[in-house]
């Protein structure tokens, strides 16, 4: 939102979010599960702090939602003991690899 109070175009939206997320776990876990991540991921992108709080008013935000429906969401994907982070870290890096940055000349160990 800027000083207008007009709401510009949003670098990333709900639906690229989606589609990666689906992209990268579609196959491993379930489809619900993998909303509520696309959906966690969209608060963080346009949060500005990472508590469930700020996580879940930005995503109301971005959803042109209320903000504690947001919120309520992102608390129960946290609490979720279904949800495995260093499972999805590990599908992430066996699909994409590594992420290397540009080479910044020939530094020796």
């Amino acid at each position: 939102m800027d000083v207008t109070g007009e709401v510009g175009t949003q670098a990333i939206n709900e639906q690229q979010v989606h589609e990666f997320l689906a992209g990268l776990f579609g196959d491993d876990i379930h489809a619900k599960r993998v909303l509520s991540l696309s959906l966690a991921t969209l608060g963080v992108i346009h949060a500005a702090s990472l508590s469930v709080y700020a996580i879940g008013q930005a995503l109301a935000v971005a959803r042109g939602k209320k903000g504690k429906h947001g919120i309520k969401q992102v608390d129960r994907l946290l609490s979720n003991a279904g949800v495995d982070v260093w499972h999805l870290f590990t599908q992430w890096v066996l699909r994409h690899g590594p992420i290397f940055l540009p080479n910044r000349g020939n530094r020796q160990a």
